[in-house]
């Protein structure tokens, strides 16, 4: 579980699109997720108000 919440806190804190509010408030909701399937969908759900452009190079690169 803590992998799962580490890989997608590093996402967030990685996306320069957010601001340290942002990225703060999405961190905490992520360290509240019990299960690596909710980490994932909490942080899908988030990205997906975030424009596309920077979306896909967040998501992306670490699968390359």
């Amino acid at each position: 579980m803590s992998n799962a919440k580490l890989l997608y806190t590093n996402r967030v804190l990685s996306n320069a699109s957010l601001n340290e509010r942002q990225k703060n408030k999405i961190v905490e909701t992520l360290s509240n997720a019990k299960t690596p399937d909710e980490a994932k969908t909490i942080f899908e759900t988030l990205q997906s108000a975030v424009p596309a452009a920077n979306v896909s190079s967040v998501m992306y690169r670490d699968w390359e």
